[in-house]
């Protein structure tokens, strides 16, 4: 795993944990069926592959969606071209000219209805100050859960009088996001007189996790009625509550419910961010991705423990 883990730490931003569970996958796979990972062949990635898109998957109990199948084997793509041209442990990649699933355009992230989103966020108002300010900005911002969770006290700021968060996007992207008034408002009651460390703090004053953050959500949503949507939903595991709002937001932010919220988990899908400032932010910090399982990344995902029916909230 050792060459997994030097492939993983030169990724940029929250990558290094979904990769993680992929390069896990292939190298479970490889022990099963008693190949080295870098003695591994064609046939084998074909094999494998062959494998997710037609055997039901252990915790979708489903074949893995052609998005999944994409992400694993763009994965072990960077990891064998890490192999060959960086560490020089072996010649040739087996995933060169390895046909990948073509993903459709249409997106199967289950959606909640305007109605719906209501009900979640005057549930988080009325849950306590943490709630309410985890789900404002992931309602009003768009912020993916990991987006979230990794900013400190100190990556929300002002920009020309505006209250904006520095962020780190996918592909180490910097940008500074605007945030809505209503959003601002609730992270400055929830942060109060704290200004250094994270953001979003577990009951022992640690930064919160993406499970406790799951489980937070999924309270929430059941407090608000949205139990058996998010239960049934097919994908909300691997993507997000991501509602479909008919109504396009005011720019004066009258409401909150006619703004997109994309609840994103840990590969969500594409965000609807608001009016960013063209301001350079200083270098974030990078998500902790061993933090869920302290020195060892390798225990259960996110989703493992966050979609669990009839568990508490935990942070």
């Amino acid at each position: 795993m050792a060459t997994g883990r030097r492939f993983l730490g030169r990724l940029p931003g929250p990558h290094p944990r979904a990769y993680f569970n992929d390069i896990r996958a292939w190298y479970g796979w490889c022990a099963e069926v008693g190949v080295h990972p870098l003695e591994a062949q064609r046939h084998h990635v074909d094999r494998w592959i062959a494998e997710l898109s037609e055997l039901p998957q252990p915790k979708t109990g489903k074949p893995a969606a052609a998005s999944t199948i994409t992400r694993r084997l763009s994965c072990l793509s960077g990891l064998y071209e890490h192999a060959v041209v960086d560490a020089g442990l072996i010649d040739a990649s087996p995933v060169v000219r390895v046909k990948r699933p073509k993903v459709p355009d249409h997106s199967t992230t289950v959606g909640l209805d305007e109605k719906e989103l209501v009900k979640l966020l005057e549930a988080a108002d009325a849950d306590d100050l943490r709630s309410a300010a985890l789900i404002t900005l992931l309602a009003l911002n768009g912020l993916r859960i990991d987006e979230a969770l990794s900013r400190d006290v100190e990556h929300l700021t002002y920009d020309f009088g505006h209250r904006v968060l520095e962020l780190t996007r996918k592909g180490g992207r910097r940008r500074t996001e605007a945030l809505a008034p209503a959003t601002a408002r609730a992270l400055e009651a929830y942060i109060a007189e704290r200004v250094a460390g994270p953001i979003f703090l577990d009951r022992n004053g640690r930064r919160m996790t993406e499970p406790s953050a799951w489980r937070l959500v999924r309270r929430l949503a059941r407090r608000a009625g949205l139990g058996p949507l998010i239960d049934s939903a097919p994908t909300v595991s691997a993507t997000a509550l991501s509602p479909l709002l008919s109504t396009p937001a005011s720019p004066s932010e009258t409401s909150r419910t006619s703004l997109v919220m994309p609840i994103h988990a840990r590969l969500g899908a594409t965000t609807a961010p608001a009016t960013a400032s063209t301001a350079t932010p200083p270098t974030p910090s990078l998500v902790d991705w061993g933090e869920d399982q302290g020195s060892n990344p390798v225990g259960p995902g996110p989703g493992q423990h966050a979609l669990a029916a009839d568990r508490t909230d935990g942070a």
